[in-house]
């Protein structure tokens, strides 16, 4: 019972009018129609079908054609002044074009045209298969249209719902990252102090070579405890509560300088927020390490402009160039998402025999 309802629904319901689609769909429906018809005729009475009869049905086409095109943008246009007759406009439509297909065929009669068409019950005809034939586009464009927006917005809903998964992505590695800097920072340099200490007293008891060596020992876990555990714990969550992305940039560099002559140009403004430093340090140490481990690069060149609306990131290199359409790996995937968060853009090019990654993030005003 619903279903049938629903189906009487979807006849009667002022579905959007499509002038230009349905003028072509009957302008199509007309040459099929009438030259099988012509055809059909012609092999009734034995004859071959002359073209001058093919022809002969042309006027009523094109007449059909405009007309149709005429109506149906007048009560587009009807339906658009008043909306809240637009469903009594859709239905009257019906009914308008109908007649005006029965005319179209009732003023291009020529001598051509066959005995069957000069038929007034043959106009009858016109009218009921013109009235189905609207109400038939017009619901299929209509339901397909309707189809698509449906399509389209739980698409967006979905978009949508993966930018918050994104975010809380990018939330979760810097909290892990946290985590494990923090570990590095508190557990295991308290545990490395405990033992150097221990080591230490037990040291003394020791002969002065056994002593020597043991110190070397000891010498090298306060080494570890001294830089190495806090160069990583400053990787892993970089210092950014000062006025300048420099300090933190620099710690960064300090690792590929050995092998990579990198040169920074920042220009900023010192009203950054630590999300935005963040973003601008994760984007450029991606860059970098696809620069080292991919493009073999021996020089790169860093700049980072702090502008009102947005923050400029370029980092180029002059490591081997792309490939033809390079895969996305997971640096590019991270990159994305950083920029993502700010509504940013970003590009990856080769400009003469530099590689370019150009980034764009949006900044709260």
């Amino acid at each position: 019972m619903f279903g049938f309802l629903r189906n009487i629904d979807l006849v009667f319901r002022a579905w959007p009018l499509r002038p230009l689609p349905m003028s072509v769909f009957l302008t199509l429906f007309q040459i099929l129609v009438n030259f099988a018809i012509v055809i059909a005729l012609a092999r009734a009475e034995g004859k071959f079908v002359e073209p001058i009869q093919l022809l002969a049905t042309v006027p009523s086409i094109v007449m059909g054609f405009l007309l149709a095109l005429s109506i149906l943008f007048g009560l587009k246009k009807l339906g658009e002044r008043f909306p809240k007759y637009s469903n009594r406009i859709y239905l009257a439509g019906a009914f308008v074009f109908g007649v005006a297909m029965a005319l179209a065929r009732r003023l291009a009669i020529n001598e051509y045209t066959p005995e069957y068409w000069r038929d007034p019950a043959s106009w009858v005809r016109i009218f009921a298969i013109s009235v189905l034939l609207y109400f038939t586009v017009h619901i299929t464009l209509g339901v397909s249209s309707l189809r698509l927006a449906e399509q389209a917005s739980a698409a967006q809903a979905a978009k949508a719902s993966l930018e918050i998964q994104r975010g809380k992505l990018i939330s979760a590695q810097e909290d892990v990252r946290r985590q494990i800097a923090d570990f590095l920072h508190d557990r295991l340099q308290s545990d490395l102090v405990l033992l150097g200490i221990q080591m230490q007293k037990s040291v003394e008891k020791l002969g002065e070579q056994e002593r020597a060596i043991a110190q070397a020992y000891i010498d090298e876990i306060e080494r570890i405890r001294q830089f190495d555990v806090r160069n990583v714990s400053r990787q892993l969550v970089p210092e950014l509560d000062g006025p300048s992305l420099r300090p933190a940039l620099d710690d960064l560099f300090s690792r590929y300088r050995k092998a990579i002559k990198i040169s920074l140009q920042l220009s900023e403004q010192g009203n950054l927020k630590n999300t935005e430093k963040l973003a601008a340090y994760r984007i450029v140490e991606q860059a970098l390490l696809n620069a080292a481990k991919h493009g073999s690069a021996g020089e790169v060149l860093v700049e980072i402009r702090e502008l009102q609306d947005e923050l400029r990131i370029l980092v180029r290199n002059n490591g081997k160039p792309l490939e033809a359409g390079p895969v996305p790996g997971a640096g590019f995937a991270i990159i994305d998402e950083w920029v993502s968060q700010f509504g940013g853009d970003w590009t990856l090019s080769s400009v003469g025999d530099q590689t370019e990654l150009k980034v764009s993030l949006k900044r709260a005003l």
